[in-house]
């Protein structure tokens, strides 16, 4: 049987994607893949970056302009507020994970992380370790919380108890971890701005693989980039990512 959040979700999706215009104060929902697009307005200082379907079913949005986060019901339409405690200055939020207990953390590019509690209300926030520069944040099946900091060149992991970000770095310097995501065995691909690589980095043994894309001149546009891993890549970094085979042929 199908759970409750699982349904939801499923159910935000048949009804459309949904997207955040970071430039407009609103969020816009593709009906059925139609054409129709409707927007919602977030609210007058909105500037809105990520958006996340939650396990609720509600679209969750990082909206740097009102220093909150916002969640939005798919089926009224209501918009929620989850400001940032009094006193926080400008966070630059960027992006949003959930956790498997339903929680939502936040990264904040201006140097803070923090978390939500969509049950309680509770919203905290924490300093980064070496200040500015977390982005991407991603989940693992088990439910830790991992983060790139752009700016900082490592990627870090939330213990989720205590709210302490651990940093654990890439082997490349300066590589501009970006954004990281979970796969299904719990190990953490990062993507790197400055370097270009594509790595991944394995909590088990705490070791780390790096995968160079390489353009050849005759195919500028697509080309295979690594046997191993067999996938396609475009010249704008890591935009156009077309997986062409199974992660599990890397790992």
């Amino acid at each position: 049987m199908m759970s409750t959040g699982a349904a939801n979700r499923r159910q935000l999706l048949e009804q459309g994607p949904a997207f955040a215009r970071q430039i407009r104060d609103a969020l816009a929902k593709n009906e059925n893949l139609a054409g129709k697009t409707e927007q919602i307005s977030l609210g007058k200082d909105s500037s809105p970056h990520g958006v996340i379907v939650g396990p609720d079913g509600a679209a969750w949005i990082t909206d740097g302009g009102q220093n909150a986060i916002v969640r939005v019901d798919p089926k009224t339409k209501a918009v929620k507020l989850f400001p940032l405690p009094p006193g926080t200055p400008y966070a630059n939020l960027n992006t949003a994970a959930f956790d498997v207990k339903g929680v939502l953390w936040y990264t904040g590019q201006s140097g803070y992380y923090g978390r939500v509690d969509p049950k309680s209300g509770d919203v905290k926030v924490w300093n980064a370790p070496k200040g500015r520069g977390p982005y991407g944040i991603t989940a693992t099946p088990s439910g830790d919380i991992y983060y790139a900091s752009l700016a900082g060149n490592h990627i870090a992991r939330i213990d989720t108890g205590t709210g302490a970000a651990t940093m654990i770095e890439p082997p490349t310097l300066h590589q501009g971890a970006r954004r990281v995501w979970s796969d299904s065995t719990g190990q953490v691909w990062v993507a790197e701005w400055n370097s270009g690589n594509l790595s991944l980095y394995n909590p088990k043994d705490r070791s780390w693989k790096a995968f160079r894309p390489s353009l050849r001149k005759r195919d500028p546009v697509d080309q295979p980039a690594n046997r191993k891993l067999n996938f396609k890549f475009s010249p704008v970094r890591f935009v156009r990512l077309q997986i062409l085979s199974c992660w599990r042929t890397a790992l």
